[in-house]
C-alpha cells in the first residue's frame, strides 16, 4: 500500500511538472507572439522568398537578396575577426574562491590558458558561432548551446533555432541575471530519443530519464 501511494505521488509529480513547463511555454509564445512573426518574415526575406500571389502577370517578379548578401557578408567578418585573434578569451577566478585556492589557481592559470585554447582550437566553436551570427544579425538574437560528447570527452556547440526558443517574458537583454526560463523546442525520432536517454543516464550515473516511461512513448 505504501509503495502504491508512493507511486502515485511521483506520477502525480510528474503531470505538474510537464503541466507547469507547457504553461511556461504558452506564457512566453504567447507574449512574444509579434516578434515572432516579424521573425519569420525576416526569415524568408533572407531566404529570397516572396509572395507573388499579388502581382499581375505583367509585375516583375524579380528579387534581390540584398538581406542574404548583407548578413553573409556580416558573418564571415566575424568568423574572419575569430579565425585571426590571438587571445580569444580571458579565465579569471571567481571571487569568491578563498586565498589560498585562487594561489595554487593562479600559479597554474598558464598551463590552463593554454590547455583550453587547444581544445577549442580543435572544436567547432568558430563555426558555430559564425553561423550563429546571422540570425543574430537577421533577428536580434543568437543562442550558441555548449554540449558535452561523452565519448570524446570534450565540448562541442550547437546553434538553436531561435524560432524553436521560449524564453521567459520578463528577461530583458543584457541583464546580468539569466532568464526565470529557457525552453527548447526539439523535435526528433523515437529511436534518437531512446538513445539519448540511455546515453545521458549512463554519462550522469543516475536517472535522469525514466527509461520505463520512454519505452512506453509511441512515435506519431
Amino acid at each position: 500500500m505504501a509503495k502504491k501511494k508512493k507511486d502515485q505521488q511521483k506520477a502525480t509529480e510528474k503531470q505538474r511538472i510537464v503541466q507547469y513547463i507547457i504553461q511556461c511555454k504558452k506564457e512566453a509564445d504567447d507574449a512574444s507572439l509579434e516578434r515572432r512573426t516579424a521573425w519569420r518574415e525576416l526569415w524568408l526575406l533572407y531566404q529570397s522568398k516572396q509572395d507573388n500571389s499579388k502581382k499581375k502577370s505583367w509585375q516583375s517578379k524579380c528579387f534581390s537578396p540584398k538581406i542574404f548578401m548583407q548578413v553573409e557578408r556580416a558573418a564571415s567578418q566575424v568568423k574572419k575577426a575569430l579565425l585571426q585573434t590571438r587571445k580569444l578569451f580571458k579565465l579569471e577566478i571567481d571571487d569568491e574562491v578563498d586565498e589560498e585556492t585562487r594561489d595554487a589557481v593562479k600559479e597554474q592559470m598558464p598551463v590552463i590558458e593554454k590547455k583550453f585554447k587547444r581544445k577549442l582550437a580543435k572544436s567547432n566553436l568558430t563555426n558555430i558561432y559564425s553561423e550563429m551570427t546571422k540570425g543574430a544579425f537577421l533577428l536580434g538574437l543568437g543562442v550558441p548551446k555548449v554540449l558535452w560528447n561523452d565519448e570524446k570527452k570534450t565540448t562541442t556547440y550547437e546553434n538553436v533555432d531561435i524560432l524553436n526558443l521560449s524564453i521567459s517574458p520578463n528577461y530583458k537583454p543584457f541583464q546580468d541575471d539569466p532568464p526565470d526560463y529557457i525552453i527548447e523546442y526539439k523535435e526528433m525520432s523515437l529511436a534518437e530519443l531512446r538513445k539519448m536517454a540511455r546515453e545521458t543516464n549512463a554519462a550522469a550515473g543516475s536517472e535522469i530519464f525514466d527509461l520505463t516511461e520512454v519505452d512506453k512513448i509511441e512515435e506519431d
